[in-house]
């Protein structure tokens, strides 16, 4: 019954999702994704095992309350599947589905079946600095400078050193070092 809850609650949450507006569902689907590593296929379809087992209504039709709850339940665990809609012309029809790893995740039909409509997939990694740190600062009304720093990826020294010959990455970390508050070198779009 424990294991139950967290699919529970994301089978309620997506039925309540799924009567929103298309644009709402996608911001939603978007703010949710952030931060959330790919989805292993079988993470991905053992979540959908689970909404199944808790919601005997999502294992027939009910695509789109499915595949809500799928990855709602995929994201509390930390992982993020690619959420689809389609349709195809004959018969007319809309469906939603899930991929991980680019395949539909026990899904009955081929596919080519549907026309991709929309696909909000993993965030992309964002790469920090040259030593793999995303920086910033900020300068309090006292005129204190505070430097705010975290880890996003682990750089290997062969990469430090192809970072530190690059212009690029030389700019930003000039812009870095320096007093200025303009917008730095990297927000430029020259580059």
């Amino acid at each position: 019954m424990r294991q139950q809850i967290p699919a529970r609650a994301a089978a309620a949450s997506a039925r309540l999702l799924a009567l929103t507006p298309s644009r709402r569902i996608g911001t939603f689907c978007n703010v949710l994704r952030r931060g959330a590593r790919p989805a292993e296929l079988q993470v991905a379809s053992d979540a959908r095992t689970a909404v199944i087992s808790v919601s005997t209504r999502r294992a027939g039709e009910g695509c789109l309350r499915r595949s809500l709850a799928i990855v709602i339940l995929c994201r509390v665990r930390g992982q993020w599947s690619h959420w689809c809609t389609g349709v195809r012309t004959q018969p007319l029809r809309a469906h939603a589905w899930v991929e991980a790893g680019g395949v539909p995740v026990g899904e009955p039909y081929p596919d080519d079946c549907f026309g991709l409509l929309i696909r909000v997939p993993e965030t992309p990694r964002r790469s920090g600095g040259i030593f793999g740190d995303r920086i910033g600062r900020v300068r309090d009304p006292l005129g204190n400078l505070w430097w705010l720093q975290t880890r996003v990826e682990d750089v290997s020294p062969e990469e430090m050193e192809r970072r530190l010959g690059d212009p690029k990455w030389a700019r930003a970390m000039a812009y870095v070092q320096g007093a200025d508050f303009s917008r730095g070198p990297l927000f430029q779009g020259n580059d």
